[in-house]
């Protein structure tokens, strides 16, 4: 147990110190160690969609952002962090506000939630969603 955290941790630690390719082996690494542990995968997959478009990964980047299993987590995750992603996403040019589908991604992760409307990854969510649309 724990061992999809400590890998994450890890793989931040070596993508602050500027090893983003190993970063992202790791986190290869902590998402394969034990897929059963669930309540930590939703942030090991954001960290390594992050990751993923640090290095020009942004189809791959857009797929981990755009997962569907992090409901699967028990609810653990629902959702909480995509939105910071995505704006960081957009900002790095491999979304164009003038892109309709960038609205839709983004739509289908806001519309998950049901509370925290007041956070600042959501109210970032909400004003790039009206900038889209």
């Amino acid at each position: 147990m724990g061992h999809t955290d400590v890998l994450t941790r890890l793989a931040e630690a070596q993508a602050v110190d500027g090893a983003t390719r190993e970063a992202l082996d790791t986190m290869e690494l902590a998402l394969k160690t034990n897929p059963e542990e669930l309540v930590f995968r939703p942030d090991a997959i954001r960290y390594r969609g992050a990751l993923r478009l640090k290095v020009g990964q942004n189809q791959a980047a857009e797929a981990d952002f755009s997962r569907r299993d992090f409901d699967g987590a028990k609810g653990c995750a629902r959702g909480h962090g995509n939105c910071g992603q995505r704006s960081a996403w957009r900002s790095s040019g491999a979304i164009k506000a003038e892109d309709s589908r960038a609205h839709d991604l983004l739509a289908s992760v806001y519309d998950r939630f049901i509370e925290g409307f007041n956070t600042l990854d959501l109210q970032d969510c909400k004003a790039l969603l009206d900038q889209l649309a």
